[in-house]
């Protein structure tokens, strides 16, 4: 698996300016958790195909941040709602929540770093 967050790509977003880097920060943070959510409803009414939309949604953010192991298991997400595999999306969609965690604190952590 890759690292949590690609050092370059989250640097363009860095350089933008701090107030922007945090409104990010907080955008992802909502963001995750609305489409983490949305993920655990499509998948019980059985509408995969939003399943992969809603993935591929989040997936953007993540490489847009540099998040790119939360990106890859998004792409994983994605696939198998497109194919309709149920018996282990809903173990996939229950790391979200562990990836969001992961992610945000290595956001924090680099903001940190920038700033010391």
């Amino acid at each position: 698996m890759k690292q949590i967050l690609n050092q370059d790509v989250i640097w363009s977003r860095y350089e933008l300016g701090t107030d922007f880097f945090n409104e990010y920060l907080v955008y992802f943070e909502e963001h995750a958790d609305k489409i983490y959510k949305a993920l655990n409803t499509q998948f019980q009414a059985r509408e995969f195909e939003e399943m992969a939309r809603s993935a591929h949604d989040l997936k953007g953010l993540c490489f847009n941040l540099g998040l790119e192991a939360y990106a890859e298991h998004l792409i994983m997400i994605e696939r198998l709602a497109y194919n309709e595999v149920v018996e282990v999306l809903p173990a996939h969609i229950e790391q979200l929540p562990g990836l969001t965690k992961q992610a945000i604190a290595a956001l924090v952590d680099y903001r940190t770093a920038q700033e010391g």
